[in-house]
């Protein structure tokens, strides 16, 4: 401040009347070219060159986060990618697909404990997975093929959740076409699930449920990464693999029992 102040007063002691008499200058000048009615009409038409370069940008943003680049050639996973090296450790319980972003009181409701009943009914379903014992998980709204086990299979045993390892994960047999064409369309959707983290040491992310056909290439994917989940969307802002960004949610990986996620 010092200096900036020392610095104006140099200037104004030996320039100051100078720049003063030019401003003055220019401003008669102006005044002598420019009327009233050419003034109003350029700060008009300035103003909507402001506002019409507003609407063309905020479409720009808006496409940048449409789905518009959805591949609907990607099955659905749990606890891997189909590169096999991504793997996840821990345990689900259900999982959920709808075709509409819920938020507040309308998310609680489905979330409440006879929540799978308004899931069933929920006319925005495109998915409601639940385990169906060695087989893996079948969708009860019948809309997609059921996630079967991929990997080693002679280590599957039926328990109540399933366990997901390194060695065994869940896959769709075929590309869920219709869901990603669903999800495409309405450019929304809402992803509930009930999980087991086996530890909070997992990296990679490692995949807790991905809709993707690689490491660089999906349609979105949760994950954890130590004791942090990560969601990754892709859009054209975000690029094929969804990490540029990635959304994450610090400390909500515990190790001591099931989280519902929404």
């Amino acid at each position: 401040n010092c200096l900036g102040g020392l610095s104006g007063w140099i200037l104004y002691t030996k320039a100051g009347r100078s720049i003063i008499r030019i401003l003055e200058n220019t401003g008669a000048w102006l005044a002598s070219v420019v009327s009233l009615r050419m003034l109003l009409a350029f700060c008009i038409g300035y103003w909507l060159l402001a506002v019409v370069l507003a609407l063309l940008a905020q479409q720009f943003v808006k496409e940048d986060f449409k789905f518009s680049n959805w591949d609907n050639t990607y099955p659905l996973l749990v606890g891997n990618e189909q590169t096999q090296n991504r793997p996840w450790q821990g345990s689900i319980h259900m999982l959920a697909i709808l075709d509409k972003g819920f938020s507040g009181d309308a998310l609680t409701e489905l979330l409440l404990p006879d929540g799978l009943v308004h899931l069933i009914n929920e006319p925005s379903l495109c998915a409601l997975y639940t385990v169906s014992g060695d087989a893996g998980m079948a969708d009860v709204s019948g809309n997609l093929q059921p996630l079967q086990w991929r990997g080693d299979l002679t280590k599957i045993t039926y328990q109540p959740d399933l366990a997901i390892s390194k060695n065994q994960w869940l896959q769709t047999r075929l590309p869920v076409t219709n869901l990603t064409d669903r999800l495409k369309d309405a450019n929304q959707f809402t992803l509930i699930t009930a999980i087991s983290s086996g530890n909070s040491t997992q990296s990679g992310p490692a995949r807790i449920i991905s809709l993707s056909s690689s490491t660089a290439r999906r349609n979105f994917t949760l994950g954890q990464a130590g004791e942090d989940l990560v969601f990754r969307l892709r859009t054209p802002c975000c690029g094929q693999n969804g990490s540029q960004p990635a959304f994450g949610v610090r400390g909500s990986v515990e190790e001591t029992g099931p989280l519902l996620l929404a």
